[in-house]
């Protein structure tokens, strides 16, 4: 339960010090420093226990977007137009937000509990 807490708190505050940038319209075209960061503590999860590290992925991937949005007075299934990444899934919302994202969240569930 703790390791549960503590990856809401992450997920939490990536989410706000994006949201920041966002407000003061500093926008992101390309993830790569973001992702070397939120790999970084996944890897050292991995040195915890390889559980803990793949159900911090899958429940990041699931709860970040909408996190983010909701601290930018966003909808909740809003998805980015700037870095290749959001463009990618501009096109494809339903696989996004309806599949990839439950299905992550039954897995993340699935590993953790």
């Amino acid at each position: 339960m703790i390791a549960l807490i503590t990856f809401f708190i992450f997920i939490y505050f990536a989410a706000k010090i994006d949201a920041e940038h966002y407000n003061k319209q500093e926008y992101v075209e390309d993830h790569s420093s973001r992702w070397f960061q939120r790999a970084s503590v996944a890897l050292i999860l991995l040195t915890l226990d390889i559980n803990l590290a793949i159900g911090f992925i899958f429940l990041f991937w699931t709860t970040f977007d909408a996190t983010l949005n909701k601290l930018r007075g966003l909808d909740l299934w809003y998805i980015g137009t700037t870095a290749n990444w959001d463009k990618f899934w501009q096109t494809k919302p339903l696989l996004y937000y309806k599949i990839s994202k439950v299905i992550a969240l039954l897995v993340a569930l699935s590993i953790l509990f």
